[in-house]
């Protein structure tokens, strides 16, 4: 299942097989939502499974709530094996895994309101 979201002229193409979130998302940003659109900007994927292994890599930072992992075009936050976000700039995708349904939704949400709904977002952005 999938939503289209278009944030004037950027737009995003969020995917998941929990209907729930993306109905709760679509609520969330109706404003924004469309039946389709031209051409996808980012793409999002949200997915109901276990977050994959992370390889011999040295945090970046950590914090309370996640470690943060960059490489290259890369950052990955591991919320502690309980989720984690994959972010990919220059293919422009963002994967979010966690076997906890609310968590998925809320890391979705605040991907979609810090990357894209704020004016300005890249400046705040919480990856």
């Amino acid at each position: 299942m999938q939503l289209n979201l278009d944030f004037h002229n950027h737009t995003i193409l969020v995917r998941s097989s929990v209907e729930t979130i993306l109905q709760n998302l679509g609520d969330e940003f109706h404003f924004f939502c469309r039946e389709s659109v031209t051409q996808i900007d980012w793409s999002l994927s949200l997915n109901l499974q276990s977050p994959p292994s992370i390889s011999s890599v040295v945090a970046h930072k950590i914090t309370d709530t996640c470690a943060i992992y960059s490489l290259g075009s890369k950052k990955i936050l591991d919320y502690f094996g309980k989720a984690q976000v994959l972010w990919d700039e220059l293919e422009k995708t963002i994967e979010i895994y966690s076997l906890d349904e609310d968590r998925l939704y809320e890391l979705g949400f605040l991907a979609i309101r810090s990357r894209w709904a704020l004016p300005y977002s890249c400046s705040r952005c919480f990856f």
